[in-house]
């Protein structure tokens, strides 16, 4: 699956109910960074440093996603395979093909 976007669009909508919920998980979010970014070492460890999307050294990650860099397509493809067969979720992460992002050319970005 791939995400390709054509168009420039904002989604800032947010009702009270997830509003509520937002701020009342503000209370555990240093719990929660902390154990995402426990996972993601676990993946560095098993699979090394430089298979995993490190992050800038100018950022602190919260790791909402673990990147797995694969070396070419036909290892992308075992990979993906290879976790479908044992029922973990996992998708390529989108493309960002200099044909496929004119969107942010015309847009300047």
């Amino acid at each position: 699956m791939e995400y390709i976007h054509h168009d420039i669009g904002y989604n800032y909508r947010m009702n009270n109910l997830l509003a509520a919920l937002g701020t009342a998980q503000l209370e555990t979010l240093e719990e929660r960074v902390a154990a995402k970014r426990a996972n993601f070492a676990r993946y560095e460890e098993a699979f090394g440093p430089r298979s995993m999307i490190q992050e800038p050294p100018w950022s602190r990650s919260n790791r909402w996603f673990y990147g797995y860099l694969c070396r070419d397509s036909d290892h992308k493809e075992r990979v993906l395979r290879a976790c479908s067969a044992a029922d973990i979720q996992v998708r390529p992460l989108w493309v960002a093909h200099t044909h496929a992002a004119t969107l942010c050319w015309d847009a300047g970005l």
